[in-house]
């Protein structure tokens, strides 16, 4: 410390805005300690949040008069040595009763902080605004970020004055900009103040006003009639209060240097605040809420913006000369397995108990790194296909593995030479036989040069995984700009032969506005050979079918059996609740009946350079996006774990634009599939649903589709009958899941979890998408 004039500490659960502005030269000079709280000022103590002292021996040393900070090496020795159980406590009680014994000291108590305890506060109803100066360079540069939020009085529309300030309103406004004159000012004098302890007729023994401080520290910190517009003053043994007055900026607005996460944090999850973790270029803050973060985006787009924004953001991992070391893919993190937070047992949330990286070596392993083809990759024209495989006990027998890696393999060849992504996951052991034969695979398609990139997560646990965190990591390593990814290899889905053309052929005409996501369509058949009759397929295997087959099977065979409701296709590996196998969800069965309609008359059209009926499939595409953001609204007091949208069956196979229809927006930092929402029929719609309502343009891919059949479908699941017996034996383990099981990490009382997570997600879409809209054509 010894370069430096001043040290302090803080927390982590702080967003910090203009520290700088707000330090005043008193405080810098006068006081030996300074600490900044939210308006409890009636407690005198010293706030983690933010306190800072001079670096002077006597202040450094303050601290060792608290035993509980001084003699923290004994208590760990003791509790390392099986003595003692190693307790924590806050140490701001015991911290805070020691300065305030000292008589050569001055401590100056302010408000200047932000938190979300109350309610009722403009954090809940406005949001929490975070404004990013004009003269920022990028994160992580030098830059100015300003902590605001609507003032108190917030009648007959004064709250909606904020809306129409821009982010950057601090560097235009007069007193802001100049920095001679101080945020806030005490004003009026001084006066004594009185301790509760020292109070007529109370005992000191049964005084508490810090409820997470030890109660024999609480008589030396709880004051009699302080306020929240007081600041506070420790001189020399006697403590005073003064008024302050606080600058109100235009359109109603107030700022501190700092915000404190106190409640909102129990309830976030990583996929809530992404957007602050991958700023775009160009971006101008954003607003939290307990439902998450809502970046600012500029609402005049960039053409150069927008390309470096790609670059940075999309394909950051893609630049230099070695385009696929491990310290260049992103440094996510992804949970593989959650349950309910044990403490605080209050508010129910979820814990994450499995979280894996990219960047860990230990757990994943990249067995194909995608080779020289990756080099010659176009990240705006090319498109990558992002595909998972989950391999637990019900598919650790030899032949079920070779089955699903030989599916596997058929749709990588089908792809042909476009980048593909593959995630595996392994829960529990594998024997030596089924690692070879995974190794021996893969290794055998990078032989035929595909632009494979395959990672391999082997967890210690024998329990089943989130298929959607799985999803998240094959996405954010692809290096283009569009993914198609939601293919279920389980379900014994190809992909077919030219889909990878007619997904190029889409990014070529639409790829000049961004926001496009594509529908493609998964149908399912029970005749082997009606679509190819070959010996292949009459012996049991499997290939992908092309267009031009898959449409001349359908014109000769009127009668086939061809479906997009692919579960009533398949067995019944064990009875649902209800008797419920294939519960029939009208909301969804519409849905996919009109994504046919579009697709069957897009394709046939495109295939014979005919005309179609553009104003009346547009008219159905309308329907489709409709229909998809109905299902974000719970019809009349419906839980969200009985809704359409929960039950939602099939898994949408999409092709995705990873930039948004608006400047500065990154697909997966705002909608990422909800890692928690675990289960083979758990929310499988939410994220399409979600990509709706921040106004993506759903259209239906032409051409390009996925099909099941028997033999392909046997291969992904093995027999009925062992399914059925796997499933009696440890349906209760967590080891084995079916499509029955739903959200399968959260039941029972635990459900109330999914109804929080889904009630967040569909807030933090409704609030954005109004926020953009209210702010349309405010600020550029």
């Amino acid at each position: 410390l010894k370069d430096y004039s001043h040290w302090g500490y803080s927390d982590l659960d702080i967003a910090f805005g203009d520290i700088p502005r707000w330090i005043t030269p008193d405080e810098l000079t006068e006081f030996d300690i300074v600490t900044y709280g939210y308006g409890d000022q009636d407690r005198i103590y010293l706030r983690g949040q933010f306190t800072f002292h001079k670096n002077t021996p006597l202040a450094t040393q303050l601290w060792r008069g608290c035993h509980y900070l001084s003699k923290i090496d004994e208590r760990f020795s003791r509790a390392a040595a099986g003595k003692d159980k190693l307790h924590f406590e806050s140490a701001e009680g015991c911290y805070s009763a020691v300065v305030l014994q000292q008589t050569n000291i001055k401590i100056k108590y302010a408000t200047k902080a932000f938190t979300d305890v109350t309610t009722s506060d403009t954090a809940y109803t406005h949001g929490m605004y975070l404004g990013i100066g004009s003269r920022s360079k990028g994160w992580g540069k030098e830059r100015t970020m300003v902590v605001y939020k609507a003032g108190k009085d917030v009648k007959h529309g004064d709250g909606t004055k904020i809306l129409k300030l821009s982010p950057q309103w601090f560097e235009t406004d007069d007193v802001y900009s100049d920095n001679t004159i101080p945020l806030q000012t005490e004003v009026g004098e001084r006066t004594a103040v009185q301790l509760m302890k020292d109070r007529r007729g109370i005992d000191p023994q049964n005084i508490k006003c810090m409820y997470w401080a030890p109660k024999e520290y609480q008589k030396d910190i709880c004051a009699y009639d302080v306020k929240s517009d007081e600041t506070v003053f420790f001189i020399h043994g006697v403590i005073y209060k003064q008024k302050h007055e606080t600058v109100t900026f235009p359109g109603n607005v107030i700022s501190y240097p700092f915000f404190h996460f106190q409640e909102w944090k129990r309830y976030y999850r990583s996929a809530q605040l992404e957007s602050l973790q991958h700023p775009t270029v160009g971006i101008l803050g954003w607003v939290l809420g307990k439902e998450g973060a809502i970046p600012l985006l500029p609402t005049v787009p960039s053409a150069l913006d927008r390309t470096l924004g790609t670059q940075q953001q999309i394909s950051n991992w893609m630049e230099g000369e070695e385009m696929h070391h491990r310290d260049d893919l992103p440094l996510s993190l992804y949970c593989l397995r959650s349950s309910k937070k044990k403490f605080p047992p209050v508010p129910r949330v979820p814990n994450c108990d499995e979280i894996v990286s990219w960047q860990d070596s230990s757990t994943v392993t990249i067995l194909l790194d995608g080779g020289s083809s990756w080099n010659n990759i176009d990240v705006n024209a090319d498109v990558t296909l992002a595909l998972t495989l989950q391999l637990s006990r019900n598919t650790m027998d030899y032949a079920i593995v070779q089955g699903l890696l030989d599916l596997t393999l058929q749709n990588i060849k089908a792809w042909g030479k476009q980048p593909i992504v593959l995630v595996i996951h392994v829960a529990g052991e594998m024997s030596e036989d089924v690692k070879t034969l995974i190794e021996s695979t893969f290794f055998s398609a990078k032989e035929e040069n595909f632009a494979l990139f395959v990672g391999v997560i082997i967890s210690r646990s024998e329990l089943v995984a989130s298929r959607k965190a799985l999803l998240n990591m094959a996405v954010e390593a692809a290096p283009t700009r569009f993914v198609v990814s939601g293919l279920e290899i389980e379900r014994g889905l190809i992909i077919s032969k030219e889909a990878s053309l007619f997904c190029k052929q889409a990014v070529l005409v639409h790829g000049d506005t961004p926001g496009q996501v594509f529908i493609v369509p998964q149908f399912a058949t029970k005749d082997n050979t009606v679509i190819v009759d070959s010996e292949e397929r009459k012996n049991g295997g499997f290939e992908a079918s092309g267009i031009l087959e898959f449409i001349q099977a359908k014109k000769n065979n009127a009668d086939m059996y061809l479906t997009s409701h692919l579960s009533t296709v398949e067995c019944d590996q064990h009875p649902c609740p209800n008797h419920q196998k294939n519960h029939k969800n009208i909301d969804e069965l519409d849905i996919l009946h009109k994504i046919d309609i579009v697709w069957w008359d897009l394709t046939i059209a495109l295939l014979s350079v005919s005309k179609h009926n553009h104003g009346a499939l547009q008219n159905v595409l309308e329907e489709i996006t409709l229909s998809l953001l109905q299902l974000l609204v719970p019809k009349d007091d419906q839980r969200a774990s009985s809704s359409s949208l929960q039950k939602f069956d099939t898994f949408p196979l999409l092709l995705v634009d990873r930039m948004g229809p608006q400047n500065g927006m990154i697909t997966n930092d705002l909608v990422k599939e909800i890692e928690e929402f675990s289960g083979l029929r758990c929310f499988n719609a939410l994220r399409l649903s979600q990509l709706a309502a921040f106004g993506y343009e759903i259209r239906v891919l032409p051409g390009a589709f996925a099909l099941s059949d028997p033999n392909s479908r046997a291969a992904a699941i093995g027999s009925c009958d062992k399914q059925t017996d796997l499933y009696e034996d440890h349906a209760d383990t967590g080891e084995i899941i079916s499509r029955c099981d739903g959200c399968f990490m959260f039941v029972g009382e635990d459900s109330e979890i999914l109804d929080s997570i889904a009630k967040d997600e569909r807030e933090r879409v409704a609030k954005a998408a109004i926020l953009w809209h209210e702010l349309d054509g405010v600020f550029a």
